[in-house]
């Protein structure tokens, strides 16, 4: 099941770069294009991180960005943060220890807005957004 309040997370793989990276955003693009996309990427098993696979993260935070939604990585090793950094791209991401917290990143955010939706319309819901997992077999 999949809504406006789900939390899409998505394993990187070990190897993120030229090889892999165009296939990384095929699997990823649907996500992507759903109202509001709010993906964590899970980057627990990155090694290896180099600029083209920063510029498909990128590229996946603008198409995420475009529709009112947001990437969050979750997992970054200090060398790849260091990577990040040094592409001055570490800066566009928020990042979170493990992918529990960057999830409930999202639930905090969303209930925010929703309060700042009530003060303004009277509206107010209460659901909280779905998890659905992606695994890179």
């Amino acid at each position: 099941m999949a809504n406006g309040n789900s939390v899409m997370v998505r394993e990187v793989p070990e190897e993120m770069s030229a090889a892999n990276g165009e296939s990384f955003f095929l699997e990823a693009k649907p996500y992507l294009r759903m109202h509001r996309p709010r993906l964590v990427f899970d980057c627990s098993r990155v090694v290896i991180l180099d600029m083209a696979g920063i510029a498909v993260l990128l590229q996946c935070l603008a198409h995420a960005m475009q529709l009112n939604g947001d990437i969050k990585l979750a997992g970054v090793k200090a060398s790849i943060r260091e990577t990040l950094d040094l592409a001055h791209a570490g800066r566009l991401f928020e990042v979170f220890p493990n992918t529990a917290q960057a999830v409930e990143s999202f639930d905090r955010a969303f209930i925010g807005g929703v309060d700042k939706l009530a003060e303004n319309s009277g509206h107010y819901e209460k659901e909280p957004p779905v998890v659905l997992a992606i695994s890179v077999v």
